[in-house]
């Protein structure tokens, strides 16, 4: 393997542990590094087969651009954001990035709502309370 790729894997094994999935050691016998064992929480993510998954914001996107393929690019933005405040563990700006996201797509909303008005006169009152 070549020696960025092994840099990459170790990366990658690193980011796990932070994240739960991965614990160092094997067991008790063998309590630490080389050795990584898959955590209780690491079991229930592979066993859950489920393609959303934050811990993979590279799949997770392409996922999402496969559902939405003209996303909107503030959305895309924040939703990036997220997942990377979700991967160092900072819960309450995940959460900040996901409500500014789902804002955007609210307005994108009430503006198609407002576009799809036919009488003038409708429009102009939702206009109001919009």
């Amino acid at each position: 393997m070549p020696q960025e790729d092994r840099e990459r894997v170790r990366q990658i094994v690193w980011e796990f542990i932070l994240q739960g999935i991965l614990a160092i050691g094997l067991n008790e016998a063998d309590l630490g590094l080389p050795f990584v064992s898959v955590t209780e929480h690491g079991k229930k993510v592979l066993e859950s087969g489920e393609i959303w998954l934050p811990y993979d914001p590279d799949g997770y996107l392409k996922n999402l651009k496969t559902e939405i393929p003209n996303i909107d690019p503030i959305i895309e933005m924040y939703i990036t954001e997220n997942l990377q405040a979700y991967l160092k563990g900072l819960m309450f700006s995940s959460a900040v990035m996901l409500g500014v996201a789902s804002e955007q797509a609210f307005l994108i909303l009430l503006d198609t709502l407002t576009n799809a008005l036919k009488n003038p006169k409708e429009k102009k009152k939702f206009e109001k309370i919009k």
